[in-house]
């Protein structure tokens, strides 16, 4: 089963992989993925929606760093009695060590969000193969010997031929 989300919320790729890991399916444990298959879309959906908060944190302290670096350019402009535009100011602030920094620590956050949104869409399309895996299986698809498989997909073609040139 799933690991539980630690209240600490610490977290790590580790996660990620392991989630990953489980998107794999195998037709001959079908009813092992369905029980597991809502437990994991909501282990990610959970994950997902604590990163967000993080970076929405983050955001707003990227804006408070901003913030202080601009009041500082323009606190040592005014000091030096040096004139300079909103524009000199943006610039300077993009190139503070502080603001950079910031920014960096928030692409980090976004990429996993994003990598973590990536997940819960293939758990999401791991859930509609499961679902059409299993509609095969009540089908007996699979207990079907693969000659005789191969039989009716060779006899599909020939039809499906014959068909387009009697169209022709």
């Amino acid at each position: 089963m799933v690991k539980q989300i630690s209240s600490s919320g610490v977290f790590d790729a580790e996660r990620i992989v392991e989630f990953e890991a489980r998107l794999k399916v195998d037709k001959h444990d079908l009813d092992g993925l369905l029980e597991e298959q809502a437990e994991l879309y909501w282990h990610v959906s959970s994950l997902k929606s604590l990163w967000e908060a993080r970076r929405d944190e983050h955001k707003r302290q990227v804006q408070v760093v901003e913030a202080k670096v601009d009041a500082e350019i323009r606190e040592g402009a005014a000091l030096a009695k040096e004139k300079t535009t909103e524009r000199d100011i943006e610039s300077q602030k993009r190139l503070d060590k502080d603001v950079i920094a910031a920014n960096n620590e928030l692409a980090k956050y976004n990429f996993t969000v994003s990598r973590l949104g990536d997940l819960k869409s293939s758990i999401e399309q791991r859930g509609y193969a499961l679902k059409e895996l299993t509609a095969l299986f009540l089908g007996q698809y699979f207990s079907r010997e693969p000659s005789e498989v191969r039989n009716k997909i060779k006899e599909a073609t020939r039809s499906g031929l014959a068909e387009r040139r009697r169209l022709r």
